[in-house]
């Protein structure tokens, strides 16, 4: 997760290169004790990831420096089942597709509302149903 203090608590990364269109969802999280984090690109995510944990992945699909669904590719490498929202700028039926293959329990499109917001972190806040984003342990190499 996020946070390094507490592993319980929840935590909100955003991958998007507008973070000004999560503004009310900032705004909820520092209201009730959640960690927001932004980072702007792909290879941003790759690194923190690498380093902490989120609880729930906010990915716009669209990227500067890759696609969302890439970056959800490399990040399943390193994170054990991580909660994702795929984000679109605009309704792509393509996106939303891609989003069914690859497992994502959630696509949404801009602009985010209030409510769905409140609905989204409330529910998990309440029934703690999102895994941690908890680290692949990697394997034990085998010597030559």
């Amino acid at each position: 997760m996020v946070s390094t203090q507490n592993d319980s608590q929840l935590s909100v990364v955003v991958v998007d290169s507008r973070p000004i269109d999560y503004r009310i969802a900032a705004s909820w999280a520092k209201a009730n004790d959640i960690e927001f984090r932004y980072l702007l690109c792909g290879r941003d995510a790759l690194r923190m990831a690498a380093a902490a944990n989120g609880s729930l992945w906010m990915i716009n699909v669209e990227l500067p420096d890759m696609t969302g669904f890439d970056l959800l590719e490399m990040l399943r490498v390193t994170l054990e089942d991580p909660f994702v929202v795929m984000v679109s700028d605009q309704y792509q039926p393509q996106h939303e597709l891609r989003s069914g293959e690859l497992n994502v329990p959630c696509y949404v499109c801009k602009p985010l509302e209030a409510q769905w917001f409140d609905t989204l972190l409330h529910g998990l806040t309440r029934e703690s149903n999102i895994p941690q984003g908890r680290r692949r342990h990697k394997a034990p190499r085998e010597p030559h």
